[in-house]
């Protein structure tokens, strides 16, 4: 394959890793909406979209690395590096994005996954204090806050 053909080829895989790095700023927006609004039943599917992207990423910059090496050892590394270098800057302030959203997104998650524990703990709780002061054959029957409070 010809240096033309290889910078080409290089060009194109980097505009593709653009295009993922956008679409998962796009998933993170909608991550972080899924959060939000608690729809949590969209949160696996979306999950699936991101690992699915992120192989792909993957699979792109590693046959991105190779097609470099191939012109950095033939020597024409010259043609094709502004536009290259132009495509990784956008990469660059794509990915800033990114990892903004993320740490949001796991900051909502942390949050959530803490009102849970602490969810899980009242509910415990209440369990407990509800079998004091039964007699022995109701206490080892499960009792649910709404037979305490009734």
């Amino acid at each position: 394959m010809d240096s033309g053909k290889i910078s080409s080829e290089l060009l194109s895989l980097a505009s593709r890793r653009l295009d993922i790095f956008r679409e998962l700023v796009r998933l993170a927006e909608e991550q972080r909406a899924i959060l939000v609004e608690g729809r949590h039943g969209d949160l696996l599917d979306n999950v699936r979209k991101n690992e699915s992207l992120l192989l792909t990423l993957n699979q792109v910059e590693k046959h991105e690395q190779a097609l470099v090496e191939l012109l950095r050892d033939a020597g024409n590394e010259h043609g094709y590096r502004p536009a290259y270098r132009h495509l990784n800057q956008q990469v660059l302030e794509v990915a800033g994005q990114l990892r903004d959203l993320v740490s949001v997104n796991r900051e909502l998650l942390e949050n959530a996954a803490e009102y849970i524990r602490y969810s899980v703990s009242v509910l415990s709780e209440a369990v407990s204090d509800s079998s004091v002061g039964l007699d022995s054959d109701r206490r080892n029957c499960p009792t649910l806050l709404i037979d305490r409070k009734a």
